[in-house]
């Protein structure tokens, strides 16, 4: 669990991530949040207006996300290298470097190297609030301070709401839509509606999952 000083650090750099009493509750008996995690996703999927609920409940619990039961900052990172996300984003990056004729590095995927990070401690991973610390005080001597002590880093995120808001796009969207309510994963009062553009990394980005899962039907 992040000690209070590490939170009360990440505050001072700008970190604005709530951490309240849930998140201290979650970390201190991590079975029980992951009971209800994985039940207040199911019961979420329920409640959703767009989803079939036939189609909710035929569904096993393999379909929904499980949350890890972890312990600690270690317990995270192995979930997120090993369980969750890691691998498809692997596979995403080698197939756009191939398809556009681009050479992709990932020096930092040394099986020998992540093997070690995962015996180091915490306090060299997150350090008075800052994130991959060993790593940027590894180096500082070889790179700008701007690089190497930046804090508004994102992932790779195309640009979803701009496409959204093409009118073939939305063409598309409603295409997808209605082949999901033909296989009753959706109910057809979706039709009507219209989520808004979003962005990719946005926890409301409906129509697009709406646009992937349609189009593996057609």
């Amino acid at each position: 669990m992040l000690r209070s000083k590490e939170i009360g650090k990440a505050r001072e750099l700008g970190v604005t991530e709530e951490f309240g009493f849930k998140n201290v509750m979650a970390a201190l008996f991590p079975e029980l949040a992951a009971v209800i995690l994985e039940r207040q996703y199911l019961v979420n999927a329920l409640r959703h207006e767009d989803l079939h609920q036939e189609f909710v409940k035929k569904q096993s619990r393999a379909a929904y996300y499980t949350a890890p039961e972890i312990r600690n900052l270690n317990g995270l990172l192995h979930f997120n290298t090993c369980v969750h996300g890691l691998e498809e984003l692997l596979r995403y990056a080698d197939r756009n470097a191939m398809h556009h004729g681009r050479e992709l590095r990932l020096p930092f995927l040394d099986h020998k190297m992540v093997a070690f990070l995962f015996t180091l401690p915490a306090s060299f991973k997150i350090r008075d609030g800052w994130t991959k610390w060993l790593l940027r005080t590894s180096m500082q001597s070889c790179l700008p301070e701007s690089i190497t002590w930046r804090k508004d880093k994102v992932g790779f995120e195309p640009p979803q709401k701009k496409w959204m808001q093409d009118a073939r796009m939305q063409e598309l969207i409603h295409e997808s839509k209605r082949e999901l309510v033909k296989q009753k994963v959706l109910n057809e009062k979706a039709l009507a509606t219209t989520h808004a553009a979003t962005d990719a990394y946005d926890a409301k980005a409906y129509e697009w999952r709406y646009l992937a899962a349609g189009a593996l039907l057609m």
